[in-house]
């Protein structure tokens, strides 16, 4: 199954444990500044973006996908987002822990990282701006993907598991997948 439809189901099956639904797809032109920071274009997230994305914040179990608004912001104030976009990472998403999913743009894998990772192993220059490693930064990944289809694919199977357990919880609250945070079961 291909990215897309892969996207497409899993956010169908994500409005159905939900009862909530978001406009899917977004013009990437809403993200153009953080895209060029990425120095590369990538058609490939370009296509998502514009198909299937949530064009607002939307969580699926253990992953909240970011919207435009929030991938901007992630790139301009947050840790890790703020650093490694200059290393050609972009953020696509949070497990609401402070850790994000972050899309390579030279190897096409999707890495999950911690912002303590990154802050406690950024060079600090004198003037305060940190500069992590492409290297150091894969390094300190908590989680590695090998393709935006295992991730999806792994989200969608995670999200599955725990309907299937009647858990839908995160930090020990229970949860289904909303625009707005947590929704009580």
């Amino acid at each position: 199954m291909g990215e897309s439809a892969l996207l497409s189901e899993l956010m169908s099956y994500g409005f159905q444990l939900s009862g909530q639904r978001v406009k899917l797809g977004f013009d990437s032109k809403a993200i153009e500044v953080t895209m060029a920071k990425l120095g590369n274009p990538v058609p490939e997230l370009a296509e998502l973006f514009g198909s299937h994305w949530p064009s607002m914040r939307y969580w699926l179990g253990l992953v909240e996908l970011l919207g435009p608004e929030d991938i901007n912001y992630e790139h301009q104030r947050l840790l890790p987002g703020c650093l490694i976009i200059h290393h050609g990472f972009l953020v696509i998403g949070t497990n609401g822990s402070g850790s994000c999913f972050s899309y390579a743009v030279d190897d096409g894998h999707i890495y999950l990282i911690s912002h303590e990772s990154i802050a406690e192993n950024s060079v600090i220059l004198a003037h305060g701006e940190c500069l992590p490693s492409v290297s150091a930064i894969k390094g300190v990944a908590m989680q590695k993907w090998d393709s935006m289809g295992s991730f999806l694919k792994w989200t969608f199977d995670e999200l599955q598991s725990m309907a299937h357990c009647g858990n839908l919880g995160i930090r020990g609250e229970n949860w289904k997948g909303s625009v707005s945070g947590i929704v009580g079961k």
